[in-house]
């Protein structure tokens, strides 16, 4: 997991996951991520890696992204979940996740980008 998402999202100031789990076993990260469900279909969300935010990011600066609900993304997505299907993510925004089905964004967007 990038260092600046685990400080950012977790209000933590270790540099990594590993750092983390290395201090107490179980993660902040990890409780709290056993708290979400998708609101969907009930599965457990996962955080999306860098891989994934990249080229979501890459898709909304070509002005081609839009969430479920039919709106053109424009800002950049600094953090998400992923949903065990991997096929939607729910945007965090300012540490906050939006898990509103309106608001996922569909994965199969950028499965070419």
């Amino acid at each position: 997991m990038p260092a600046v998402l685990c400080r950012r999202w977790c209000g933590l100031g270790y540099s990594s996951e590993n750092d983390l789990q290395a201090r107490g076993g179980r993660t902040m990260i990890n409780l709290q991520l056993e708290r979400f469900r998708c609101p969907q279909d009930g599965s457990r969300l996962s955080l999306a890696d860098e891989t994934v935010l990249a080229r979501l990011n890459r898709a909304i600066e070509a002005g081609n992204l839009q969430n479920s609900g039919g709106q053109s993304l424009t800002a950049p997505i600094p953090a998400g979940l992923i949903r065990a299907r991997a096929d939607l993510l729910y945007p965090i925004v300012d540490r906050i996740p939006v898990l509103l089905a309106g608001e996922a964004i569909p994965l199969d967007q950028i499965s070419h980008s």
